[in-house]
């Protein structure tokens, strides 16, 4: 299966069970960046769905090098800030010194002013209260 197939099945995901999670991450086999976008994209399309603690598509998103996948992370926190993505950020900063963290702290601090789950409202500022304590 080539990239753009990839990106389509990708687009095209009607997540409902695990399987149909299981079909999408199956051509997950090379580190290709055009795919960053797209899964952050079905990340926000099903804010609820259970992607996995932290998941092969977390996993596969935090295999690029940050320069790669932090600028797309905290696109996607911009347009819709789901439980994953916030996470993502969380998980970002945590290897970060504090001198470098104010870009991803000012992304969930601007995520809280979104119209969003109260759920991802607890994440965010739980992270939040975390990043700015260290």
């Amino acid at each position: 299966m080539n990239t753009n197939e990839i990106i389509s099945k990708i687009n095209n995901a009607n997540l409902q069970s695990q399987e149909d999670l299981q079909k999408v991450e199956s051509d997950l086999i090379i580190q290709d960046n055009t795919l960053i976008e797209p899964l952050f994209k079905l990340l926000e399309r099903f804010p609820f769905f259970n992607f996995g603690n932290p998941g092969n598509i977390v996993r596969y998103l935090e295999r690029f090098a940050n320069e790669v996948y932090v600028p797309l992370l905290y696109d996607s926190v911009r347009r819709e800030p789901t439980e994953y993505n916030v996470w993502m950020v969380n998980r970002y900063l945590n290897t970060l010194d504090n001198t470098e963290k104010a870009e991803g702290i000012m992304i969930l601090e601007e995520a809280l002013q979104k119209d969003i789950d109260e759920g991802v409202k607890e994440w965010i500022n739980d992270f939040l209260e975390e990043q700015k304590d260290e």
